[in-house]
């Protein structure tokens, strides 16, 4: 028996959720689907597009907008019926209802063992407010803020400078036009705190 919608919408954004995971960084999608998908899926959950308009060289963000803006005209239940068929239409006969009940059942099932970086167990060792679990945690909040205070500096060192363009008759007195020039190749690998680094900060509620 077919899915009824919303209940159907529903299923098919947690497919793609599971199935392909963040949209910007999935290397299986092309720029036009990934636009397809982000498009009606803010329409369904978010509304018609009320945002500004990004400037005109943040390129990428501008594709999101436009392609988010010209759903304007269309109602949230059209929009759950074209996100559906775009799936359905990108994966050909996949039984993409079947995968996703499979890949639901794989997903909370609990992997053995210890997770990779400790942090867990950690916290459930050292929860009872005695002497020694907090100087333990005082610790572990000093090697994170060192951490991150390294990263932010590392990040501010490789962050795109800006040109900054004094127009006269296009300004008032004291202000500046301000244009980010493109950054040197290299500083895109920009180093990023270690998994167990950034999973302390948030426990300490730091990111």
């Amino acid at each position: 028996m077919a899915i009824p919608f919303p209940e159907r919408y529903h299923k098919a954004a947690r497919y793609v959720d599971l199935k392909f995971g963040d949209l910007e960084h999935n290397a299986q999608l092309s720029n036009e689907h990934k636009l397809v998908f982000y498009a009606l899926r803010q329409q369904v959950e978010v509304g018609p597009c009320q945002a500004p308009a990004p400037a005109l060289w943040h390129v990428k963000e501008r594709h999101m907008y436009n392609a988010w803006r010209s759903l304007a005209s269309k109602s949230k239940f059209e929009c759950m019926v074209l996100y559906v068929e775009a799936l359905e239409q990108y994966l050909g006969r996949t039984d993409w209802v079947e995968e996703l009940a499979r890949m639901e059942t794989e997903s909370t099932v609990t992997p053995p063992g210890p997770s990779t970086d400790g942090m867990e167990d950690d916290i459930q060792k050292h929860q009872a407010p005695t002497e020694e679990n907090i100087r333990y945690l005082s610790h572990q909040l000093a090697i994170t803020r060192r951490e991150l205070e390294r990263y932010k500096q590392e990040r501010d060192e490789r962050a795109p400078q800006r040109l900054v363009l004094h127009l006269p008759g296009r300004h008032t007195a004291g202000e500046e036009w301000c244009v980010p020039m493109k950054r040197p190749h290299h500083a895109e690998y920009i180093v990023v705190p270690s998994k167990g680094v950034r999973d302390w900060a948030k426990w300490f509620d730091m990111l």
